[in-house]
């Protein structure tokens, strides 16, 4: 379902139950609930929230999906959120173009699954040991952050 520049405030409640890629770019949602997604789309793999105002995401948003890929770049986010729900699934999160100053290991290392992080362009000046405990990982996009030298942890 492609709902690119709509100017939605939300997401919508509408979709079909089946959607198995939602693509919500370039709208003016500020906010991810809980009843957005929870238990409402088993077959959903890909969700692309890029270019909109978020600013927060209920931990536990995405239960009941088997989330792979979860874009929220160029958003307003100042943290990683919450994915437990989605722990065994997830394998590509885009958090690039963010207000994310700090990442703690424990936002982080329970997404065991995870091959692809970009957490570009962010006011990073700091990393956990990501290539410790993300063994899985195989590409890290870290550019344009104001980083101190890490170079042991990346």
């Amino acid at each position: 379902v492609n709902l690119y520049g709509r100017n939605l405030t939300s997401v919508p409640e509408d979709i079909a139950r089946n959607v198995t890629r939602l693509y919500l770019p370039t709208n003016d949602i500020t906010r991810i609930r809980q009843s957005d997604f929870n238990d409402k789309y088993p077959d959903l793999v890909g969700v692309a929230l890029s270019s909109n105002r978020i600013t927060s995401i209920e931990s536990g948003c995405f239960r009941g999906t088997i989330l792979e890929r979860l874009q929220l770049d160029s958003n307003e986010l100042t943290s990683i959120p919450d994915l437990h729900e989605v722990n065994n699934t997830l394998t590509e999160l885009n958090v690039s173009s963010n207000e994310i100053t700090t990442i703690a290991f424990e936002k982080l290392s329970y997404l065991t699954k995870l091959t692809d992080l970009d957490i570009s362009d962010n006011r990073l000046s700091t990393l956990p040991d990501i290539a410790q405990f993300m063994p899985s990982l195989n590409e890290l996009y870290l550019k344009d952050n104001p980083l101190d030298c890490c170079c042991s942890n990346v």
